[in-house]
């Protein structure tokens, strides 16, 4: 999934390509050997990276890198405007593991699909429960923790114009 990404093509006549769990962190290619070298999983796909990146260039190299934070995260607005579609959450999600990342939130206020309350994101687009399950199987797949960031509190006016909120309106 992440070829397209990173611009490269399985091959039998390419360079063999060894992964290696452990300690170290890294990449290397020695007499047409490559060797990735990955504590957690989200580290293979980020050397792998940094492999395709430096094979372009040369064909002996050996990097070592140091993971400085145990989690590297970031927190995507998905209530602002229109959310990203499961499509476009997959692509973000390819583009961060290959930079490191092992943890997202998207942020939602009403932009999630709520059966008993129809209203509830009613023209901002919105996830269903299966969607945001997609996106996290898709996530883990890569090594990295989707946390889905309900917000309520303070910041449910766009839900709150609806007949249906009057019961909970203050």
């Amino acid at each position: 999934q992440l070829k397209t990404y990173l611009n490269y093509e399985e091959s039998e006549s390419g360079v063999s390509v060894v992964a290696v769990c452990g300690n170290r962190i890294g990449a290397s290619l020695k007499n047409g050997i490559g060797t990735i070298y990955y504590k957690n999983k989200h580290h293979f796909f980020r050397e792998l990276g940094v492999f395709i990146e430096n094979a372009k260039k040369s064909d002996n190299f050996d990097i070592t890198e140091d993971a400085s934070f145990e989690t590297m995260g970031v927190m995507f607005n998905m209530s602002s405007t229109a959310p990203a579609t499961v499509k476009g959450n997959k692509e973000l999600l390819n583009y961060l593991v290959i930079m490191g990342y092992n943890m997202v939130m998207l942020y939602t206020e009403d932009t999630i699909r709520m059966d008993k309350y129809p209203c509830f994101g009613l023209f901002r687009g919105r996830y269903t429960p299966e969607e945001i399950r997609e996106i996290d199987d898709y996530a883990y797949n890569l090594g990295i923790e989707m946390i889905p960031c309900v917000e309520c509190y303070g910041h449910m006016n766009a839900y709150l114009k609806w007949d249906e909120a009057k019961p909970i309106k203050d």
